[in-house]
């Protein structure tokens, strides 16, 4: 079992988030988010 780390922002950076909506990316991670009307986001909100 996996644990979280106290004191891990969970909400990613701009960066972070500008990243894992690449194409290339989401297409190495198994991701198909890319045909979604919105863009990728870990935090709502």
């Amino acid at each position: 079992a996996s644990k979280i780390s106290v004191g891990v922002d969970v909400c990613m950076t701009y960066e972070r988030r500008f990243y894992f909506n690449l194409p290339e990316v989401q297409h190495a991670l198994h991701a198909n988010r890319t045909k979604l009307p919105y863009s990728w986001s870990m935090c709502t909100g």
